[in-house]
Formats: structure tokens, C-alpha cells, sequence
């Protein structure tokens, strides 16, 4: 190579090495920022050196494994020479060796790079294999623990599959190295090998046959962990079959491993070749073959007590109560306006996704269309001094709708303007109200509920972290006071703005629109917050909690895992797992980023365990402080699996088993019970009214309910599920209640208004213990214009015993139900019905002050009240 050629090529270097080089810097120095901000500086540096270090073991195993391979082959090579033209002529020349044993020792670095890269994550696993604490229960099987499989197999599976990788991929690559040099070669149908390489790749080979039966072995593991063939759970084959096979076949696995290696001095390829052929056919007949035919010849057995036990403990259900409910087919009035009360408790907006967040920006004008609300539901004390529901809603601008507005707003405005900012926040009675939302002043006995919609008293001044995806911030130095400083990192001199601005890929950092002075907030989404600091866990989406004039974003964080010894799997979120619980919860403070992660009073001292193997100390259950004590609901994730779990079981109050079903179609259409949105209600079942929330389960047939999953969070933040069986045969399945509240005059009506520009939704029928029955309550949305306006509550119904009614609210409906208003079978019945519809659609256009919907349901109602259409002058 000539000087200039170096000179290019050490430029090009010295390009590459500051370019990914000055980028690696860049980003752990924000990254370190960050955390030290939040006071996580030394476990930020911690945890670096801890992957770093386990990274780099693994570099330098896995190239002193490929650079034995490679330099072993090497070894085998002659000279080798390459053409080279000199004038006319060409000549072969030489090439040295120590050329070749550099290019053996690069090949290496590299497949241990790729290595190193795969198998990044490993200093978790070990961190979660050294940091686990015993579960407390063994498995009758194998008799291992039950963290054995949930910390402490995954790692040793991660170090299977390594060593299985490398061993493999070894003996393909120095075969295929010595078959290109001439040491491997086929000829006349007869494989001639050089003695060299026939003892490199035998003692591949043997290694390969290690790797082989660790992991045999292991497979015994994981079949009793999750991997039985009962969706999980084990099946009379995998006890018979599976499992002595998976033994079995590490035995044979180890033999060969022997033999193998005792073919290092014989040269008697032809048995190392015999012995492998036994092995492949020793695993087509463990692992498939013979499993196969045991699943056709064996039948299912039922569950035994000792499997129902740990599904109880893979989710959580071994300590539920079970609590007959009573069902009277004869109701007094009294008893419908007891219902109308206990059932003016349920949240319509709880068991439907978006709507209120649909209907928000409607109600209070906000018609920026990248703007995107998020509301959460929660019981707060009304004026009277009684626990209501209460919604929550807060907006934000979506970053990627900015984008794409015509015209862009400015880099300011988005990024350190109103748009940067969450808020205002707006407060909504969650009763089931029918017509647009009535808006409360504020939180606490000096509430009321207002016709206009205003921003509540005493929020914070400032939402600065946010529920969803948000683009970085800039704090002016005028935000923040002595006492109180404004939250974010100060953007300081060039170099330090410089490292920012290429970490976060923001070049307007280093430009006039910040000064030196002015504070940058970055990661400031609860989701990617948390994400970041606790990555051992998944969470839910944040709600809002308002506490004494401070916004507090509460996340519910699982464990969730596939390997919980002998329980069936069910699909949560997208996973087959089966073992969840919900031992965390993650507070955000809105206006500073204040994050904390708290233990619950029931988590298992194996969730802390986990938290621990990540860095993070969870704080104790007691250091919740009482305010947002009061706010920890029940996960919302964690009910469908809860019912899921308890409908296998399908035990009732005397025992006896059968097959139960989630009540709800909606589970049926995606097999998710992760994203099933239960009912939630303020029910007092004994311990003074709080909020359950509760699932539904129906008979094998389908038509009757079998039971209600009610869950709910103590005084303490403990979680509480209770299983309400009424009699056998009692109550009907939500799905056919449903239909009959469909039918009535007032749903009817309904979507006569709605057709055909409109659009008409209607709720799930939700069971609810009152009166010594089980009541049903079912919520109705409906628009006119479904292009342009949002579904708003427009009905109530009621079904409790035979008797079924309709109104504005649950007391209406009760009261309409007491009348027997649904039941009626004459015309003018119906057609007042329509008329109540029109009114209500009427009144809330009056509310709203729109229009040209006021017109629309004018005309209806006069349609509905005889009187044809206004004739003009």
C-alpha cells in the first residue's frame, strides 16, 4: 500500500472510530445524566459495568473457541499462492503465513462479536439467576422449586443455546474450511479426510454431542415448566413418554459424546459417523415418533387437586373467597330502587376503551386534531361526603400528527410552547348520566357538577410528564424558583449541549432557540420512563390520580413468565404465560418527574428479587404515601386472568366442578384475557363501598351465569378477588339479557335516531349483586353524525329478575323497570319511548350548544309525537 493509500484508509478510520465512537459517548453520557437526575447515577454506572464486563466475557470465549477452530485449520494449510502479474508475465506467489493466521484470528473476532452481540442481554439472566429467592413450593415432579424455573432456568437455557450455537456452527464452518483446502474431500462416493482434520472435527463433534445432551437434559425442565402439551400444563404422554425420553436421550447424547471422543486416536470415521446416525434416530423417535403415538393412544385425564393448586398459584386465585349469592325472582319496588342506587355506582366508560377519550375533546372545544387525550377513572369523595367516580382527562400533543400538520406549528411552540404541555386537566362524573358529560369544579366535598366544561380547581400549573409519546421539552430558567426548580438538565456549555443534541438526534439544541441556561426534559412519557427504569416488569397505561393539587400518574406493574411449573398457559398480551401477578406499582409526579416504584402488602419476596436483579430497590408497601394509598385500584391486566383461571377451576360454593366461560363475547374474538376491560363498580360487599372490579362466567351451556369474579384493592393497596356463585340455573348469561335489553322500545328508538348517518354502541350487560338478586346494567352510546360527532351516553338500561327498563340514568331505568315501561306492547309506548330518546338527544344539543344536532332531534321528536314535520311560512 502506497503513503497516500494509508493516509486514506487511517482517515477513513479515524471517520468511522468518531462517528460511532463520539455517538457510544454521546449517548451513555445522556443516558447517565438522566439517571443522575433522578438520583440513579451510581446504579446507572453500575449496571453498565456489569453488562460491559459479562459482554466482554462472552467476546472473549466465544473468539478463543472460533480461534482454536480457525487456527487448527489454518494448521492444516500448506503454502498458498496466489497469481500476481508482473509486465507480461504471471507468477504464483507465496503468501505468508502469519497472513493467514491474522486472517484466522480476524474471522474469529469476528464470530465473537456476532456472539457477544446475540447474547447481549446475558448479565440479566445472571443477575436474576444470583438475585432469586426460593418461591417456597416444589413441584411434585422433579422436585424443584418453582423459581428454579422462573430465574434460574431461563439463564441456563441462554447458556445452552450458546454453547449449542458455537459447537455447530464450528463444525460447519472448519468442514467447510477443510473441504475448500482439499482436507475434506469426496471421492467415488467415499469420504477421504486428513488425519488432521479428522481429529479437529471429531473433538467438534463431541463437544457438539455435550451441548447436544445439556440440552436433553434441560428439556426435561421445560416441559414440566410450561412446556407440556396441555396448553402447558402436563398431559398423561408427557408424564409417561416426554419426560423419560428427554432423560433418556441425554443418556444416549452422553454416550455418544464418549464414543465420539474415543474416535480421537482410532481413525475409524465410519463409527463416528455410526454412533451420530443412532442419535438422529434415538431423537426422531423420543422427540416426535413416539410422543406422537403416545398423544393418540393415551386419553386426557382431568385435572387432579394437585394441578388445580398450581394453577392458583401461577395466577393468583389460591386464597379466593367464594361467596354464595342469593337470586329472588319476585322484586319489590323497593327492591328496583335499591338497584337504581347500587347500580347509579357503575362507570359506563370502564369497560369501553376510547369512548370518553373520543368525547372529550367535543365537550370542552378543543379542536386541534394532534392533540390526543387520555382519561382514567377513580373514586374521589362527592359534596356529600360519599365515594363517587370520578373521570379524569388530560390532552397532549401527539408528536407524530404534529408532523404531519399543514403548516407545521414551530420548533418552539411544539417543544417549549403551550404545545409542549400536557393539561388543562378536567374533571367528569363517571355516574351513567345519559347526555354530554357533566364537568365537576373540583375534587372533595366542595364539588359540583357545572353545565360548561372548565378546567377543574386546584390542578397543577404545569403537566410537564406525560402519559403518552412526547418529544423532548425545554424549561425556561423562569420556571422554577429556589425552593422549587424547575425539573430537567441544565443545557450548559457547547460540548455538553453537543452531546445532547447528538444523543437525542436534535440539532435545534445547539442553536438560538435555547440558551445555556434553559433545562432539557427528554424521556418524559411515563411508558418510556418506565420502561427505561424498570425494565424487569411490564406496566399498564398510566391514569391520572389528583392528590391535594398534584397530578400523579399510577401504572400497575406484572410478572409475567411461561415457566410456572405444571400450570396451563393462557395468552396474555401477546405471550403464552402461566404466572402472572401484579406485585408493583409506578407513580409519576406530572409536573417535576418525580418516579418511585412501589411494592405491594401481598407481593412475594421473589418480585422484589427481581426488581433487585435490575438495579432498582423497590420501596415498601408502607412507604406509599396515604393519598395515593387510596388510589390503587385493582390492575386492570390482571382481572381477565383472574377469571380465566377460576372458569378452569369452575369450582362453586359447594365444591363441585364443571365448565365455565368468560361471560363477555369480547375475549371470544382475540383469546387475549390481558386486554379483557372489566366492569367497574362502587359496590359495598361487606367492608364499606369501594370500587370491584367485576367478570362475568357462564355455564358450560352458555345461558345462565355461573358466577361473578369480583376484584378489588383493600385499604392497603392489597389485592382481594371474591367468587359470587349464584344458584345453579338463576340468572341468565350476560349475551341473551343483552339481546332482551336490545329489544326494548328505548334501544330500539335509539337506532331508529341514529340511521343512517349515525352510529349506535351498546355496552356490555354488566351483573351486579343488589337487592338479594343479580341485577343487569347496560350502557348505550349513540351520534347522529358519526363522521363528525363522538358517541355520547344516550341510554340506561336495567334488567333485574323479568322486569325491564330504559331511562336517562340507573334510578330512571329502575324506575321504568319497577313500571314495567319495557315490557308494554301498544304503540304509544314505543313511540314515547322514541320521543324520551329525542328529548335527551335534544337536551344535550342545548347543552352543547350545537345546533344544528339541537334541529336534527327537534324534528325527530316531533315525528315521534305525531305532529309531522315544521311547515315553512
Amino acid at each position: 500500500m502506497t503513503r497516500r493509500g494509508r493516509v486514506a484508509f487511517a482517515a477513513v478510520a479515524a471517520a468511522l472510530v468518531l462517528l460511532f465512537g463520539g455517538r457510544w459517548v454521546a449517548v451513555r453520557y445522556t443516558e447517565h445524566a438522566w439517571y443522575a437526575d433522578l438520583g440513579l447515577g451510581a446504579m446507572y454506572w453500575r449496571l453498565l459495568v456489569r453488562q460491559t464486563a459479562w459482554r466482554l466475557a462472552t467476546f472473549v470465549v466465544a473468539t478463543a473457541w472460533y480461534a482454536a477452530n480457525t487456527l487448527t485449520v489454518c494448521r492444516s494449510i500448506g503454502a498458498v499462492h496466489l497469481p500476481r502479474r508482473v509486465g507480461n508475465l504471471e507468477i504464483a506467489e507465496a503468501v505468508p503465513r502469519r497472513w493467514l493466521r491474522w486472517l484466522a484470528i480476524a474471522v474469529a473476532v469476528l464470530l465473537g462479536l456476532a456472539t457477544a452481540y446475540s447474547f447481549g442481554d446475558i448479565d440479566q439472566f445472571v443477575a436474576l439467576y444470583r438475585d432469586s429467592v426460593p418461591f417456597g413450593v416444589r413441584d411434585p415432579v422433579l422436585g424443584r422449586d418453582a423459581a428454579f424455573y422462573l430465574a434460574q432456568l431461563p439463564l441456563l437455557e441462554l447458556l445452552q443455546l450458546a454453547a449449542f450455537l458455537s459447537a455447530l456452527l464450528a463444525v460447519l464452518f472448519t468442514a467447510g474450511l477443510y473441504f475448500l483446502t482439499g482436507s475434506l474431500t469426496l471421492t467415488q462416493r467415499r469420504l477421504r479426510i486428513t488425519s488432521h482434520a479428522r481429529v479437529h472435527l471429531t473433538a467438534a463433534l463431541a463437544v457438539l454431542a455435550l451441548a447436544l445432551a445439556w440440552g436433553f437434559q434441560l428439556h426435561a425442565y421445560q416441559i414440566v415448566g410450561g412446556g407440556g402439551h396441555l396448553h402447558g400444563a402436563l398431559s398423561p404422554a408427557d408424564r409417561a413418554i416426554r419426560l423419560p425420553a428427554a432423560n433418556a436421550l441425554a443418556l444416549v447424547a452422553l454416550v455418544v459424546a464418549a464414543g465420539t471422543g474415543l474416535m480421537l486416536r482410532a481413525a475409524r470415521t465410519q463409527w463416528v459417523l455410526f454412533l451420530w446416525a443412532l442419535l438422529l434416530a434415538a431423537v426422531l423417535l423420543g422427540r416426535l415418533i413416539v410422543p406422537a403415538l403416545g398423544e393418540v393412544w393415551t386419553t386426557a385425564a382431568a385435572p387432579s387437586a394437585a394441578e388445580d393448586r398450581w394453577i392458583e398459584r401461577g395466577f393468583g386465585v389460591g386464597d379466593v373467597a367464594r361467596r354464595a349469592l342469593p337470586a329472588r325472582p319476585d322484586l319489590p319496588a323497593e327492591s328496583l330502587t335499591t338497584i337504581g342506587d347500587v347500580a347509579s355506582g357503575l362507570s359506563p366508560w370502564s369497560g369501553e376503551p376510547g369512548l370518553l377519550e373520543a368525547l372529550l375533546p367535543q365537550a370542552v372545544g378543543d379542536t386541534a386534531f394532534y392533540r390526543v387525550w387520555t382519561a382514567g377513572v377513580d373514586v374521589y369523595p362527592g359534596s356529600d361526603g360519599r365515594d363517587r367516580l370520578v373521570a379524569l382527562g388530560v390532552a397532549q400533543t401527539n408528536p407524530l400528527l404534529v408532523r404531519r400538520a399543514t403548516p407545521r406549528p414551530e420548533w418552539g411552540e411544539v417543544h417549549r410552547g403551550p404545545l409542549a404541555w400536557g393539561g388543562p386537566l378536567y374533571a367528569v362524573d363517571a355516574s351513567p348520566v345519559a347526555g354530554s358529560p357533566r364537568f365537576l369544579d373540583g375534587l372533595g366535598p366542595a364539588d359540583s357538577a357545572g353545565a360548561s366544561a372548565h378546567p377543574i380547581t386546584g390542578a397543577p400549573p404545569a403537566i410537564r410528564f406525560l402519559p403518552q409519546p412526547a418529544d423532548l421539552a425545554i424549561v425556561g430558567p423562569d420556571q422554577g424558583t429556589v425552593t422549587d426548580p424547575a425539573p430537567g438538565l441544565v443545557l450548559g456549555g457547547f460540548v455538553r449541549r453537543l452531546l445532547f443534541a447528538w444523543a437525542l438526534q436534535s440539532p435545534p439544541l445547539l442553536g438560538a432557540r435555547t440558551s445555556a441556561a434553559d433545562r432539557v426534559l427528554f424521556w418524559r412519557d411515563v411508558p418510556e420512563r418506565l420502561a427505561r427504569l424498570y425494565p424487569f416488569a411490564s406496566f399498564d397505561d398510566p391514569r391520572p390520580v389528583l392528590d391535594a393539587g398534584r397530578l400523579v400518574w399510577l401504572a400497575d406493574g406484572y410478572l409475567a413468565s411461561e415457566r410456572f411449573p405444571l400450570a396451563p398457559q393462557v395468552q396474555w398480551r401477546g405471550e403464552d404465560v402461566n404466572y402472572v401477578t401484579a406485585p408493583y406499582v409506578a407513580a409519576v409526579d406530572a409536573e417535576h418527574g418525580t418516579t418511585r416504584v412501589y411494592l405491594r402488602p401481598d407481593a412475594p419476596p421473589f418480585a422484589a428479587a427481581v426488581a433487585r436483579a435490575s438495579g432498582i430497590e423497590p420501596l415498601p408497601a408502607d412507604s406509599v404515601p396515604a393519598e395515593l394509598r387510596a388510589h390503587l385500584d385493582f390492575p386492570a391486566g390482571l382481572a381477565g386472568v383472574r377469571a380465566s383461571a377460576l372458569a378452569r377451576l369452575a369450582r362453586d360454593t359447594a365444591g363441585a366442578g364443571g365448565a365455565w366461560a368468560v361471560g363477555w363475547d369480547d375475549t371470544l374474538l382475540h383469546g387475549d384475557v390481558g386486554l379483557l376491560r372489566p366492569a367497574v363498580v362502587l359496590l359495598n360487599l361487606g367492608e364499606g363501598l369501594r370500587a370491584w372490579s367485576l367478570v362475568p362466567l357462564t355455564d358450560g351451556t352458555g345461558t345462565h351465569l355461573a358466577a361473578i369474579v369480583a376484584s378489588s384493592a383493600d385499604a392497603h393497596g392489597a389485592l382481594e378477588t371474591r367468587l359470587l356463585v349464584p344458584p345453579a340455573g338463576a340468572i341468565l348469561a350476560p349475551d341473551i339479557v343483552a339481546r332482551r335489553l336490545a329489544a326494548t322500545p328505548a334501544a330500539v328508538a335509539l337506532r331508529a335516531l341514529a340511521a343512517p348517518e349515525g352510529r349506535v354502541q351498546e355496552g356490555r350487560a354488566v351483573p351486579i349483586p343488589a337487592a338479594g338478586t343479580v341485577a343487569y346494567v347496560r350502557a348505550v352510546f349513540a351520534t347522529e353524525q358519526r363522521a363528525t360527532e363522538p358517541l355520547e351516553l344516550r341510554a340506561v338500561a336495567v334488567a333485574a329478575g323479568d322486569r325491564l327498563g330504559a331511562g336517562v340514568d340507573a334510578r330512571d331505568a329502575a324506575r321504568a323497570a319497577a313500571r314495567g315501561d319495557a315490557e308494554a306492547t301498544e304503540p304509544s309506548d314505543g313511540a314515547m319511548a322514541a320521543a324520551r330518546a329525542a328529548f335527551r338527544s335534544l337536551d344535550s344539543a342545548v347543552r352543547g350548544a350545537d345546533w344544528a344536532r339541537f334541529g336534527r332531534a327537534y324534528a325527530e321528536l316531533r315525528r315521534a309525537l305525531g305532529l309531522g314535520p315544521v311547515e315553512k311560512p
